[in-house]
């Protein structure tokens, strides 16, 4: 007899999941001084370094699946594109993207602290 899957039940906890997720990261953005900027399907926070610029980190709350993401975006690409510090991320150097995506919410929350670390000033 095949086991039959209560989709319901399993989109129900990806939302929490993502809740959650989207609870923790705001926290960390918060703590390293983002200034929050909400729309109807994201929240993103601004933050301004003297060194690196603008940069805007993205949750998009219509996301419920169970990949975790933080869309990250420089202003001036130009200003990060050829330091070293951000040879560990995966940074778009044409148009200053830093996106987190991955199946483990404590990476993502990882990758992005780690990249708040560096643009703090």
């Amino acid at each position: 007899m095949k086991k039959i899957i209560n989709y319901n039940s399993f989109l129900n906890e990806s939302k929490k999941s993502q809740q959650k997720f989207f609870k923790d990261v705001e926290k960390i953005l918060k703590q390293y001084g983002g200034v929050k900027k909400e729309t109807e399907y994201n929240i993103k926070y601004e933050f301004t370094s003297k060194k690196y610029g603008k940069f805007t980190a993205s949750l998009h709350t219509d996301d419920d699946d169970k990949i975790y993401s933080v869309f990250g975006r420089f202003d001036d690409e130009k200003l990060v594109k050829d330091d070293p510090k951000f040879d560990s991320f995966d940074l778009n150097k044409y148009s200053g993207k830093c996106n987190f995506h991955n199946r483990d919410a404590g990476y993502v929350i990882e990758q992005l602290e780690k990249l708040l670390k560096i643009i703090k000033d």
